[in-house]
């Protein structure tokens, strides 16, 4: 199950990822204050996404301490 959550939790940062890449590239094209805002909250979701994601690393990790201290 905690393996299925971290693989579920990349997956989101990748598309997090590749969202913020598209929304940059449109910035880039037309720089209004409303492409801006929406860049910035993109950035936003990407750190939550990441933040998720090493949560889900912490979590395996201390699962496999767990583990091997009850082995």
């Amino acid at each position: 199950m905690l393996k299925f959550e971290l693989q579920e939790a990349k997956k989101i940062l990748e598309r997090q990822e590749i969202a913020l890449a598209d929304v940059r590239g449109e910035w880039i094209k037309n720089n209004s204050e409303k492409n801006l805002a929406v860049m910035r909250e993109e950035e936003q979701n990407l750190k939550i996404a990441r933040m998720n994601y090493n949560a889900a690393v912490e979590k395996m990790d201390i699962m496999k301490t767990v583990v091997f201290l009850l082995s």
